[in-house]
């Protein structure tokens, strides 16, 4: 059956998502030369700011998507196998973590662990680029639904992502199917709000954070953005 790799792409389709998101990251890249895109997924943003000129490692923890990741960026970005919570050694110009992938740490203390190793590898004056759903704004509390098909491999293939929120996080459950075969997987994300964000990153060793509406760098507001973005800086 098809690797989620090939379904996560389906979903959500890497021309789009760059084309939305990518001139904000180039922007805050700019000024760094080495960049290390931790939980990488794909590859696609990590190929786009290789071709913009930086010098880009990623990793993520998956094989399938570590595998899609070397396919999709061939030369262009060095691609490793691993853990957020432990990145390559430094040092780093810029560090990014797009996509909720920081909600999949099993709790706060995993989550300020993680920060600080990330804080230990970039270079003085480098910076944090994180990206997460913002649990507090209208409508997170109802569940989530995305649906996609297309061809993957030569067949119709369905897939679909939910995301359904609890006390305390959300479960993430991604499906697949084609003509006589399905599959899924899930995953629970811890809510981080701007507050526990905030004491994380504070227990974490870091001094200086702004936190942000979107990658445009837009202001925040609890109760409206729909994602909360913080850009870290070590001092």
């Amino acid at each position: 059956m098809f690797d989620h790799a090939a379904v996560y792409d389906l979903l959500h389709p890497p021309g789009p998502r760059i084309a939305r998101d990518g001139p904000a990251v180039l922007a805050w890249a700019a000024g760094g030369h080495e960049v290390l895109e931790l939980a990488c997924g794909t590859g696609a943003m990590a190929r786009y700011l290789a071709l913009a000129g930086h010098n880009v490692t990623a990793s993520d923890l998956a094989p399938a998507m570590v595998a899609m990741a070397r396919r999709r960026c061939a030369d262009t970005v060095r691609v490793l196998e691993g853990d957020l919570a432990v990145p390559p050694a430094g040092p780093w110009d810029r560090i990014l973590i797009l996509g909720n992938s920081l909600n999949l740490l099993a709790d706060h203390a995993a989550v300020t662990s993680a920060l600080a190793a990330i804080r230990r590898v970039l270079a003085p004056g480098g910076q944090l680029l994180l990206q997460i759903l913002n649990p507090r704004a209208s409508g997170s509390a109802a569940p989530r639904l995305v649906t996609a098909s297309g061809i993957i491999d030569g067949r119709q293939v369905v897939a679909a992502k939910s995301l359904v929120p609890q006390a305390d996080g959300r479960l993430l459950t991604l499906s697949w199917g084609a003509a006589g075969s399905t599959a899924s997987e899930s995953a629970w994300l811890l809510d981080l709000d701007h507050a526990s964000l905030g004491a994380c990153l504070l227990s974490a060793g870091w001094a200086s954070w702004t936190g942000h509406g979107g990658l445009d760098r837009r202001p925040f507001d609890a109760g409206s953005s729909p994602e909360l973005v913080i850009v870290a800086t070590v001092r």
